[in-house]
């Protein structure tokens, strides 16, 4: 991602785009594509116990040019509940910035896909999801920003993801959602001196005849690959957080072995355990639980 707020990420890659209208998803500029309804009565509701608070809206169904006959379909009451659990509320509606495009799936296909997306949401705790104050999640078909294809895009405190999307993706993408502030020399410090972030396919670096030099050098030696958890994350800074964030979820205990391997990927999980505890999104004890720890080996890995 880039650190400007006024971008949309794919796949944390921000794409910049004027605000055309403030909406739902965290003042970013949205267009409403297509048919779709709300639940009228059930926002009424929730709009009266939550007062003008608002909590994640999971946004599904029809986007662009959908069948009028599919903004009919309900999705079954289960999800209405399961999403309460986690702070927000269901509503069809569709909101989607102008850049990003996608095509809409019916209610057959949909719950599945919401059944994977409430599963992979209990990892990391109903106390983190609304921390995070992610308030809208569109679930689409050939998901493409400015016509390039994705897994996923974070706008915001939106986020599309592509159907069949992993929890890896998931992850990436609502750390993206945290990590809206400004880009830190903290972390880029943690690389080894002679590495470059050399950009990607959505938002290519600019770089000086020297650092494209090094960024050459180091591709063809590979001696960084130990210290990023895949080529992506040496994308740019942002990249390489979200990537190491969703890496120690889905790895959980097993991520520690390329800490043993990396001195700088234990400085990163470091780095990210500290800023998730700051933030008061998973605690210091969530860790420590989910890696197995107890303090006193905690310590004795920071000491490497």
């Amino acid at each position: 991602m880039a650190a400007d707020k006024q971008s949309a990420a794919i796949c944390g890659i921000r794409v910049h785009q004027r605000l055309i209208s403030r909406s739902a998803a965290g003042g970013c500029g949205l267009r409403g594509g297509g048919t779709g309804f709300m639940l009228r009565a059930m926002m009424k509701a929730a709009h009266r116990v939550l007062g003008k608070r608002v909590g994640l809206l999971l946004v599904v169904g029809g986007l662009l040019c959908a069948p009028a006959a599919r903004a009919a379909e309900k999705l079954d009451h289960s999800y209405t509940q399961t999403a309460r659990k986690f702070g927000f509320f269901l509503n069809q509606k569709t909101i989607l910035p102008k850049d990003i495009t996608g095509q809409p799936l019916g209610t057959d296909r949909l719950e599945p896909e919401l059944d994977r997306f409430f599963k992979v949401l209990d990892r990391l705790t109903t106390s983190f999801v609304k921390a995070s104050r992610l308030n809208t999640v569109v679930v689409v078909d050939n998901l493409k920003v400015d016509g390039k294809g994705a897994a996923g895009v974070a706008c915001g405190k939106l986020i599309v993801l592509q159907s069949g999307f992993s929890g890896h993706t998931v992850y990436h993408e609502i750390f993206h959602v945290v990590d809206e502030g400004p880009l830190a020399k903290s972390w880029v410090r943690l690389n080894p001196k002679d590495f470059v972030y050399k950009g990607s396919v959505y938002v290519p670096a600019k770089l000086s005849g020297r650092k494209k030099s090094q960024v050459e050098k180091n591709e063809a030696t590979g001696d960084m690959s130990l210290h990023f958890v895949s080529d992506y994350a040496q994308s740019n800074e942002k990249e390489d957080r979200a990537e190491t964030f969703a890496a120690m979820v889905c790895e959980g205990p097993k991520f520690l072995q390329r800490c043993e391997r990396s001195e700088v990927m234990q400085k990163k999980m470091e780095y990210l355990k500290n800023l998730t505890s700051k933030q008061a999104l998973l605690g210091r004890d969530y860790w420590e639980k989910y890696f197995n720890l107890s303090p006193a080996t905690e310590a004795a890995g920071q000491k490497k």
